[in-house]
């Protein structure tokens, strides 16, 4: 009986001991999946931060971008109008020359049916 009573105490230990071992193993993994978790948020944040720097230089160079359509539309436009009144002036013109060959040619055939008639 003390045999037995001594075999189930060594078993006891043996249990103790591999409970005691499995405890150790478990907490050196829980700290290596802690470790390998900080590290995974870390570079989760980085790139977080990474992401948001990008978007905030695709939004800068949208911005940018935007911008310089608008000032090319503005430029555009003023060259438009530059070419508008340009044109205009040159129909004013024009027209002021067609007037003037038009009053020319009516004085010259004033002048020449009064050649005519004053020679019959």
């Amino acid at each position: 009986s003390s045999d037995l009573a001594a075999e189930k105490r060594q078993d006891l230990k043996l249990l103790s001991d591999e409970i005691q071992k499995f405890e150790e193993l478990f907490q050196q993994k829980f700290q290596e999946f802690e470790e390998e978790q900080k590290k995974w948020a870390s570079e989760l944040d980085s790139l977080e931060k990474h992401r948001q720097g990008l978007d905030t230089g695709v939004g800068k160079g949208l911005e940018e971008a935007e911008q310089a359509q608008q000032e090319a539309q503005q430029k555009l436009e003023l060259v438009e109008q530059q070419v508008t009144e340009v044109q205009r002036q040159l129909w004013n013109k024009l027209n002021r020359i067609i007037e003037a060959i038009t009053g020319h040619l009516v004085a010259i055939e004033v002048v020449c049916l009064s050649k005519m008639t004053g020679s019959n």
